[in-house]
């Protein structure tokens, strides 16, 4: 029997009005308000498991990442495999536990250096933090910022430089990064979620392109893309590819509307449209255009901001998310 290819499209109906004004999400920890710098990305990464709060229900925001705790904290962002990863030379921690998985796995990538001491309990420091990112993210981009405090040809120069072509640092003033200052439990979450956020900008870009594109014709003003929007339209991408359906309804998050709010996202209004079965964002586009309910999403003028999910497997090999929002 022929391989049949389909590409499957949803989204009628699919568009909801919540209120007047923007729905607000209330903090998961005591220590953390609503209106604190870092409050989204906090809610976020800890939403997805990636960097947990504590038992008396405080995130110690300000409280300092130490190079065993980021070890950790990278492993399950990267979600590095860390089966049959051969054994480090470190000789100062446990060979036991989730933590050495991952410090060995990340080891064999290159983000830490394989050296008889690991010194788990050292506070990571920024520059330290720059290499970690580069590394097992495997993020590329240059910059010409330069910082006053980072000399020319330093070991951590091109990893910072990388930084901040990426947009996930910008230092700690216009002339500083503070190479050797500790980063915050706080600080790594955001670097953690900007990263995050940046993983898909190429498809991010191709289906916020030609979207933009289709309103322009329409006289429409652009959307802008969402960065508390994408890393949920990714997840909504990558659910359906693991888990093997195509719908609006996640069996792991509910309906769009509900893991918009899990992850803290505040909007007015929202919409969502799927698309399966080609890796062409333009096939993409085309099809949503093709259909009255997802191109009225596309279309509609209310909209100001878009998050773009995107994910390989599954029964369709291509899975495509829209998430529009009113801001």
């Amino acid at each position: 029997m022929r391989k049949k290819i389909v590409s499957m499209l949803l989204g009628l109906c699919m568009i909801v009005s919540i209120s007047a004004r923007d729905v607000d999400a209330a903090s998961s920890f005591r220590d953390v308000s609503s209106n604190y710098w870092a409050s989204d990305a906090i809610e976020y990464v800890n939403s997805v498991g990636i960097v947990n709060g504590f038992n008396d229900g405080t995130f110690k925001p300000k409280d300092k990442i130490t190079r065993l705790q980021a070890a950790l904290i990278i492993g399950r962002a990267t979600k590095v495999s860390t089966n049959n990863a051969p054994r480090p030379k470190f000789t100062d921690i446990p060979t036991t536990g989730e933590a050495y998985r991952y410090i060995a796995a990340l080891t064999a990538k290159g983000v830490f250096d394989n050296t008889s001491q690991f010194n788990p309990n050292k506070n990571l420091s920024r520059a330290e933090m720059a290499k970690i990112l580069v590394k097992a993210f495997d993020l590329t981009g240059s910059s010409s910022k330069t910082f006053r405090d980072v000399k020319k040809g330093h070991w951590s120069e091109p990893f910072i430089n990388t930084l901040v072509a990426k947009g996930i640092t910008y230092g700690v003033s216009a002339q500083y990064f503070g190479p050797t200052d500790g980063v915050s439990r706080a600080q790594l979450a955001v670097f953690i979620k900007r990263t995050l956020d940046g993983e898909l900008s190429e498809e991010a870009a191709a289906i916020l392109k030609l979207t933009n594109a289709e309103r322009s014709k329409a006289g429409i003003a652009p959307l802008k893309l969402s960065s508390e929007a994408q890393p949920v339209a990714m997840l909504k991408a990558k659910d359906m590819a693991v888990n093997g359906y195509f719908d609006h309804q996640s069996p792991t998050y509910g309906s769009p509307f509900d893991m918009l709010k899990q992850f803290g996202v505040s909007y007015s209004r929202a919409g969502e449209n799927l698309f399966a079965g080609s890796p062409d964002a333009s096939v993409a586009i085309s099809s949503w255009m093709d259909s009255p309910g997802h191109k009225r999403n596309m279309m509609d003028s209310s909209f100001t901001h878009m998050g773009v999910g995107y994910a390989k497997g599954g029964p369709y090999g291509h899975y495509w998310v829209q998430m529009f929002l009113t801001k």
